[in-house]
């Protein structure tokens, strides 16, 4: 029997150890598990701190950009304003040239109705020669006024062209952030 108990003891001995040995290996498993657990709450929490980085990046990102979007959107408009501007000074400075124009041949066109008349009755009717001497001024006077309005008409359409491009170089100078000088600074 004593053989029996020894190798029961012997049993349990090799039970215990394996026991131990098992329970060992557990707390050891255990303690790696722990670790690797730590190991992931901490990257886990590098991560939310560099996603939370990058959130407040984007969103200056986004605040800059749409500041910049209002800044643009103000600057065209602004543009836009004085090109209407341009325009409707533009429109009114060719209206009240051609107005000018208008009154002026309308005044040429009644002085040289009623001249025959004037010199008529002012030199009388026998007075031919004053008469056709007056009438070859009037004639030329006319020439010389049509000379002037044809020289006239070709100056303010160079002007008109000139604004004209002025104005459309302005748009372009405005969008590349170029200054605009006034044509008529030159």
């Amino acid at each position: 029997m004593d053989d029996s108990i020894r190798m029961d003891s012997g049993a349990q001995l090799f039970r215990a150890v394996a026991l131990d040995s098992a329970i060992e290996d557990a707390r050891n498993k255990k303690k790696t598990l722990d670790a690797n657990m730590e190991e992931l709450k901490h990257m886990e929490q590098c991560a939310k701190e560099t996603n939370d980085m990058h959130a407040k990046e984007v969103h200056a990102q986004k605040t800059a950009l749409a500041t910049a979007m209002e800044d643009l959107q103000f600057r065209a408009s602004c543009m836009l304003d004085e090109g209407d501007e341009s325009l409707a000074a533009l429109d009114e400075d060719c209206e009240e040239r051609l107005l000018k124009e208008k009154l002026e041949l309308y005044d040429e066109d009644t002085t040289e109705d009623l001249e025959p008349i004037i010199h008529k009755t002012e030199y009388g009717p026998y007075d031919g020669c004053v008469w056709h001497k007056s009438k070859g001024d009037t004639i030329f006077k006319s020439y010389q006024k049509h000379q002037k309005k044809k020289a006239m008409r070709k100056l303010n359409e160079e002007l008109i062209t000139e604004a004209v491009k002025e104005y459309e170089k302005h748009g372009c100078d405005a969008l590349h952030g170029i200054p605009y000088t006034s044509y008529k600074s030159k």
